[in-house]
């Protein structure tokens, strides 16, 4: 089960070890790097071939106070890329040295038109160039390395409600599959759509319990505590995780709710 973390933190040195390396499980676009999306690669493997000890000691510690929902991604040279939801006048995404330094943020969030706290229940994924890709509740984002906004795509011009559960690059574009079940491709360069977006065949998520009363309270935004809860516990949307890209075929496997409660798609 995702975790939602009170601050990011980095331990031994696993940021110092994630140079470069050839990920079989990695499609391409994807940095080779040890952690360039939410699971480290487009199979949603969770594998990191690095060598590791039990003599651990944290190294340095950021953002303190923040709710982290999903967990920072690495570059090749280190950088870290770490997404929080604190809500209207905060950064939500932040780029970290590998030494623990800020290096930038995305500017505080004024209005829905910034980068907005919805953007807390993606990872960042990173391309070969290093370039970022992530979505936030109404729009998707790509920024350059060095903090500039390559371009930004307004999702409900496309007929998008929701943002994503991280995004995914296949065959050279960049998208993903939004909370409401819309697959949406989009032209790397330029942001511009790829072609049509594709609606599943599926429909809204079961309705669950409300979210304990304590629960992430001064950690997120309240206007998304519920919203981040329900797709935590994988209720009310459609789509609720990552979908895995097959690293040779491009195939996309995503899991969603069924047009009924007796079922769900594949």
């Amino acid at each position: 089960m995702k975790r939602f973390l009170p601050l990011a933190l980095m331990i031994g040195g696993f940021a110092a070890h994630a140079a470069a390396f050839e990920n079989p499980r990695q499609a391409p676009g994807y940095m080779q790097s040890s952690w360039s999306t939410v699971h480290t690669d487009s199979s949603n493997s969770d594998h990191v071939p690095l060598a590791m000890t039990s003599n651990v000691r944290q190294r340095w510690h950021v953002l303190k106070g923040a709710g982290i929902w999903t967990p920072p991604v690495v570059a090749a040279d280190g950088t870290v890329y770490a997404v929080t939801g604190e809500g209207p006048g905060h950064s939500h995404l932040h780029a970290i040295s590998p030494a623990g330094d800020i290096l930038w943020q995305s500017a505080p969030q004024q209005s829905l038109s910034d980068f907005d706290s919805l953007a807390v229940f993606s990872a960042p994924i990173l391309d070969e160039d290093g370039d970022i890709y992530i979505g936030d509740g109404n729009q998707f984002w790509a920024f350059h390395p060095d903090g500039k906004v390559k371009w930004v795509t307004e999702l409900p011009g496309l007929g998008i409600q929701g943002g994503f559960v991280t995004g995914m690059f296949v065959d050279g574009y960049v998208g993903g599959v939004s909370i409401d079940g819309k697959v949406m491709l989009l032209h790397r360069s330029s942001g511009e759509l790829a072609m049509p977006v594709l609606d599943l065949p599926g429909a809204a998520g079961p309705l669950g319990p409300p979210i304990p009363d304590p629960l992430w309270k001064n950690l997120v935004d309240p206007a998304i505590r519920d919203q981040v809860w329900e797709i935590l516990r994988g209720h009310r949307y459609e789509i609720t995780n990552t979908p895995a890209v097959h690293p040779r075929t491009g195939r996309i496997y995503v899991i969603g709710a069924g047009a009924d409660e007796s079922e769900g798609h594949f």
